[in-house]
């Protein structure tokens, strides 16, 4: 059983290879084969790339007050380090507020303080997984 679920966070870690794979199969491309020397090949038509990138995709929920542990952030990406509220860890939320654009802004300020903060926000799922966390705007700061 450890084996399988080492296979299949492995396959979960191909996932954007895969996606890139069969980008093109589609309308103007309607198969791809993979071989490798020593097995037969595999031929991957549109059915299959569809359920390739439907795989990557996540399900996303309503807009809900969210109440978040802040961890860190990252500008280039507009990424906002926070402990999953799920379950043990973290995910990095794609803050899409207008005011994360600033150098001083609330986020990054209560995330030097590694405080709770609370903010308008959807949970995206993967397969009933939290997967990511989209903000789009600052409540406020719970520690204040």
């Amino acid at each position: 059983m450890a084996f399988l679920d080492i296979v299949r966070a492995g396959l979960l870690g191909q996932q954007r290879s895969a996606e890139q794979f069969v980008a093109p199969i589609g309308p103007s491309v309607q198969t791809a084969t993979v071989q490798s020397v020593s097995t037969n090949p595999v031929l991957i038509g549109v059915g299959e790339a569809d359920a390739i990138r439907d795989t990557g995709k996540l399900v996303w929920g309503p807009l809900e007050q969210l109440t978040l542990r802040t961890d860190g952030f990252k500008f280039h990406t507009n990424g906002l380090s926070v402990e999953n509220p799920e379950r043990e860890g973290y995910l990095m939320a794609r803050v899409r507020d207008p005011r994360f654009d600033d150098p001083e802004n609330p986020y990054t300020e209560a995330a030097q303080r590694r405080s709770e903060i609370i903010v308008l926000g959807r949970r995206g799922y993967k397969e009933a997984s939290l997967a990511g966390i989209d903000i789009v705007d600052f409540i406020r700061d719970i520690t204040e």
